[in-house]
C-alpha cells in the first residue's frame, strides 16, 4: 500500500524511523502528537524519484494556535509513467495510469509540557485506468518530551479506516501500530531513532536512524536502515 512510502527527504534519510522525532512540518505523517512542538509556521514541499519513473509529491503546512493546540495539513500524491494495457487476449489495449493521493487535517493538543496527544483525519484515495476508490482513515499519536534527558518516546497508530474497494473487491488499509523513541547526544548535535512498527495484517518491523549535523542549522549527514521480513506490501 502506497501509504507505506515515506513522506518527506528527512524521515526518509533517517530509514523512516521518526515517529518520535518532533522538530518539523515533516511529523504530521509519522506522529500528529508531535504537531505542538513545532513552535512556529511551516509549510514544506519534497519532490522524490523512486526507480521506473516511479514519483512523489508531498506537501505540509504546521500552524502553531496556541502554546497547547496546534493545527496542520497534508497531502501525498503519487504518480508513474504510463503502463501497457493488455485485453482478455493477452494483445496490447493501449496505456494505463495509477495514482495515489490522500490530503488530511492534524490537530495536537499538548497536556502538559510534557506529553501530547494528536489525531489526524485523511481522504485516501487510487485511481488507476478508469477506476476509483476512495476511503477516510484516521492516525492517533502520543509524545512524551524528556522522559530522560534528551530522549522523546512515542506511540502510534496509523491507517485505521475503512478498506479501499475496487470492482467489488476490497483492499484493506494498512493498519499499523508502533513505538518509537528518539535520543540526543553532544549537545544535540547528534540524534539516534528507533522504530518498532506491528502492522495488523503483517509481521512486525524495525527502522533505525541518525542525523548529524555537520554544519549547524546548515548541514547534516543522515543515515537509515529498515528491516521489513514480510516485505512493505503491495
Amino acid at each position: 500500500m502506497f501509504t507505506d512510502i515515506p513522506a518527506g527527504a528527512r524521515p526518509a534519510g533517517m530509514g523512516g524511523a521518526f515517529s518520535a522525532v518532533a522538530e518539523d512540518a515533516n511529523v504530521m505523517f509519522w506522529n500528529p502528537a508531535g504537531l505542538v512542538r513545532v513552535q512556529r509556521r511551516e509549510l514544506l514541499a519534497a519532490h522524490t524519484q523512486y526507480f521506473q519513473n516511479f514519483r512523489q509529491e508531498y506537501l505540509a503546512f504546521c500552524l502553531p494556535w496556541s502554546e497547547q493546540q496546534s493545527l496542520g495539513f497534508n497531502a501525498f500524491f503519487s504518480y508513474s509513467d504510463p503502463s501497457e494495457k493488455l485485453s482478455a487476449a493477452g494483445e496490447s489495449a493501449g496505456t494505463f495510469t495509477a495514482y495515489d493521493l490522500y490530503a488530511g487535517a492534524a490537530y495536537s493538543y499538548a497536556l502538559n509540557r510534557r506529553y501530547a496527544l494528536g489525531a489526524t483525519l485523511k481522504g485516501i484515495g487510487q485511481i488507476i485506468d478508469a477506476y476509483r476508490a476512495w476511503t477516510l482513515a484516521a492516525d492517533f499519536g502520543f509524545l512524551a518530551s524528556e522522559v530522560l534527558p534528551n530522549l522523546q518516546m512515542a506511540l502510534v497508530i496509523k491507517n485505521a479506516g475503512a478498506p479501499l474497494t475496487f470492482l467489488e473487491q476490497r483492499h484493506p488499509l494498512n493498519w499499523s501500530a508502533a513505538a518509537g523513541c528518539a535520543y540526543a547526544l553532544w549537545n544535540k548535535r547528534l540524534l539516534l531513532s528507533l522504530d518498532l512498527e506491528k502492522p495488523f495484517f503483517r509481521e512486525m518491523n524495525f527502522k533505525l536512524g541518525a542525523e548529524g549535523a555537520v554544519i549547524e542549522d546548515v548541514l547534516f549527514l543522515r543515515a537509515g536502515y529498515g528491516y521489513f521480513p514480510s516485505g512493505r506490501g503491495a
